[in-house]
Order: structure tokens, then sequence, then C-alpha cells
């Protein structure tokens, strides 16, 4: 409540003398903190006012915490290169040669017919085989298993000179075993053979190329293989 008032006809104006022990044990034991004032004037006959005012406690303001995020920490991945694929073959191929062919000193130095061919001079691919007939390759191989005797090469050209300087040079894996150099006398075109005539056993395992020159200028390049170890020697029976 606000408040009370004593009235003025009562005998005495005070607190009756035992309201404050209770009212005071009343606020205490029901935990309220009261504020009391005491206002008034007094005469020895009168009590002109008593006013007693109890105050409400104003309740005290309780903060609530706000709430600190922690932030979580994401990690950024790093890269991940991306394996390259290497590819392996099926099949693996001997590469052919591809060097451009040439001819050594040493056999330039032996012409002696005219070294300007006709520009116009051709040759047929070149074919190998163990036999001919008549200027003709008798089963052509590019392979040929040991034992071997001889190989024979078979052509055809046309537009050749007579004169010019002609060449034929055999190889076995890059070294020379074998030429031929003089000047044409075939005529402007045919047919024609050469052979390569070893003893057996220097049919080493391979590849044998040929290579025909008019003047310093190449015409045409051929290859086979030679596969399998030589005999030592080749039985009687098997010579020519």
């Amino acid at each position: 409540m606000e408040g009370s008032t004593c009235h003025p006809e009562e005998p005495e104006c005070g607190l009756l003398p035992n309201s404050f022990p209770v009212g005071f044990k009343w606020v205490v034991d029901n935990g309220f903190c009261c504020s009391i004032s005491f206002a008034g004037y007094f005469d020895r006959n009168h009590c002109r006012t008593c006013c007693i005012h109890l105050f409400s406690p104003s309740p005290t303001i309780t903060y609530t915490p706000t709430i600190s995020l922690t932030p979580t920490i994401t990690l950024t991945p790093t890269i991940t290169e991306t394996p390259t694929i290497t590819l392996t073959p099926a099949k693996s191929y001997t590469p052919t040669i591809t060097t451009t062919p040439f001819l050594p000193d040493a056999i330039e130095v032996q012409f002696s017919g005219t070294v300007t061919p006709n520009p116009a001079a051709a040759f047929s691919p070149l074919q190998f085989s163990r036999s001919v007939a008549k200027y003709k390759a008798v089963n052509p191989q590019t392979t040929f298993q040991n034992p071997v005797q001889k190989i024979f090469v078979t052509y055809s050209y046309d537009k050749m000179n007579n004169g010019n300087q002609w060449t034929l040079l055999w190889y076995r894996d890059g070294e020379l075993l074998k030429y031929d150099t003089s000047p044409w006398s075939g005529g402007t075109g045919g047919s024609g053979q050469y052979e390569l005539d070893l003893p057996v056993e220097k049919w080493l395992p391979g590849t044998y190329q040929v290579i025909f020159f008019v003047g310093i200028e190449w015409k045409v390049v051929g290859q086979f293989r030679v596969t399998g170890a030589p005999p030592l020697h080749l039985p009687a029976h098997c010579q020519a």
C-alpha cells in the first residue's frame, strides 16, 4: 500500500508499541527491503499528521550477456594436381631409317663418268629375293631367316643416260659392306639385278639397306632384315 494516516481523535499519535517490530519482522521474513519514512508534525495534545510511506524497491537490472560466437575456421583445400596419363603403346615398332642418304667421299673420288644425271631418270622400288629369273625376283621378301648365302636386288629403270656415274651401296645397320660404282652402260630403260654374296657366317642378323646414286644424287633406297644367328659353316649339301 502507498501509506497510512492516524486520525487526530486518537489520544496519542505514534506507532503502536508492537507494530514496528512486527512490521519489520514481516518485511524481513518476506524478503522485502522497504524504505520507511516518517513525516509528521507533533504537538503535545494533537497528532496533526502521521504518515508512513512504504516504497517498493526498484528492481535491479539483470543483464543477459550476449552470446559471442566463436567463428569456426574453414580450411581451404590445397590444390590436388590431376595426374597425367602416360599411354603405353600396345605394340612396339622398329623405326625405319630416315637419315638422308649420302655418298662417301672415298667413293666419290673414284668417279670417272659424268656427274650431272638426267633429272627425269627414275628407278622402281627395289625387291629382294634369294633367287631371280630373267631380272625378276622369285618370291620377293623383306625378311630372311638364316642361313643365307646371297641376296639379290632387282629393279627397273627409265630415262637413264649412258656415261652417267652410277653407284650402288650395301649397308648393314649403318656399316658399309659393299659398293659398286661405274659409268652407266645399260641404256635408257630396262631391268637389272645385283647381288650381295657373303660367307654364311657373315650374314649377321640386322637391317640391310641398298642405295642407288646417279652422280651424287640418290635415286632409290630399299631395305630388308636378316634374323636368327648364322651358322659357323654351311653343310656341304647346302652349298651351291
